[in-house]
């Protein structure tokens, strides 16, 4: 399997889950009908996913079924939409998600008085840190609430 049909891989299987039903707007995800969308995934990998051994040795097909299905229902440009959050949006793995754990840990410690930090810094990095807290807290009210 190749890093592109690893990652649509991803994507198709997460999108198919009811628990990211409720995030899609949350994570860029614009997609008109969702419910009519998992559905249809999901009846597109039920057979396949019936002989492993054919889906992790011909992913491809897999997916090349799946994008002309989603094509042929939602239209080019939301395909060409879903392919950029694919490619550009959706992180699975990898160095791209270091700089976010740097700048989190960062606030964080900025955020302590016990670092020397200009005010202004300090006060900034406390605004920081606090949204962030408030914003995972919601979605993890959310997650628990579904």
């Amino acid at each position: 399997m190749t890093a592109d049909e690893r990652r649509w891989e991803h994507a198709w299987l997460l999108l198919s889950l009811d628990l990211t039903r409720p995030f899609h707007r949350d994570l860029w995800v614009m997609i008109s009908e969702p419910e009519d969308f998992q559905s249809g995934v999901r009846q597109r990998l039920r057979s396949v996913l019936a002989d492993r051994i054919e889906y992790a040795t011909n992913y491809g097909a897999t997916h090349y079924r799946l994008a002309e299905w989603f094509t042929g229902r939602y239209g080019n440009k939301a395909f060409s939409g879903l392919a950029f959050w694919v490619r550009k949006l959706l992180k699975t793995e990898g160095r791209d998600r270091r700089p976010e754990r740097q700048w989190s840990v960062l606030a964080q410690r900025l955020a302590d008085r016990r670092y020397e930090a200009p005010g202004w810094v300090s006060a900034l990095c406390q605004r920081v840190t606090t949204d962030y807290q408030r914003v995972f807290d919601s979605v993890k009210i959310r997650v628990e609430g579904h």
